[in-house]
C-alpha cells in the first residue's frame, strides 16, 4: 500500500510540475478510453458524444415501447428455446427502434431493428422479425379465436 501511495504522490508532483492531465486520466483511461479493465496509462481522455434528445410522436406506433419489448422477448425466447431474457429499447436517429435482448447476466443475445409503426424489422443476422405476429399468436388468443369460430359455426351466436 505504501508503494502505491508513493507512486501516486510521485505522479501528482510530476503532473503539477509539467501541467499534465488529471489523476483520473492516469488511473482510469486507456489509450482509446475504451477498456478500463486492462489498464495502462493513456495518452488521451475519451471523447463523450452529446446525445440530442429527439421528441418521438408515438401516436401512430403499433404498440407501446413496453409491448414492443415484450413481443421481442417472446419472439427471441420462442425461436431459441430460452426463458428469462430482458429487452431494452433505443430510438435510433432514423426513427427505427433498436431492441436489445440480453440474458440474466446482461450478455447481449440478439438485437432487433424494428419499425415502430409496423413492428416489423430484422434481427442481428438480417432475418425478418414480425413482432405483431409473434405477440398475437399466444396460445390463449388462438384458443379464444377458435372457440368464437366454433360457436359461430354451430349457430350459438345469432
Amino acid at each position: 500500500m505504501t508503494e502505491i501511495l508513493k507512486d501516486v504522490s510521485t505522479y501528482l508532483e510530476d503532473m503539477t510540475e509539467h501541467n499534465k492531465e488529471g489523476l483520473s486520466h492516469f488511473l482510469f483511461y486507456t489509450n482509446d478510453g475504451s477498456d478500463l479493465n486492462s489498464w495502462k496509462q493513456g495518452t488521451l481522455a475519451p471523447v463523450f458524444g452529446t446525445e440530442e434528445i429527439i421528441p418521438v410522436d408515438k401516436s401512430n406506433h403499433i404498440a407501446s415501447d413496453e409491448e414492443l419489448c415484450s413481443w421481442a422477448k417472446h419472439d427471441y425466447e420462442s425461436k431459441n428455446g430460452v426463458t428469462g431474457t430482458n429487452a431494452s429499447l433505443l430510438v435510433k436517429e432514423d426513427g427505427t427502434y433498436e431492441i436489445t435482448i440480453t440474458d440474466k447476466e446482461s450478455k447481449v443475445l440478439d438485437t432487433y431493428t424494428i419499425d415502430p409503426k409496423t413492428g416489423v424489422g430484422v434481427d442481428a443476422e438480417n432475418a425478418e422479425v414480425n413482432l405483431p405476429q409473434t405477440g398475437n399468436n399466444s396460445a390463449a388468443g388462438m384458443l379464444a379465436v377458435m372457440g368464437a369460430l366454433a360457436m359461430i359455426g354451430f349457430g350459438f351466436c345469432s
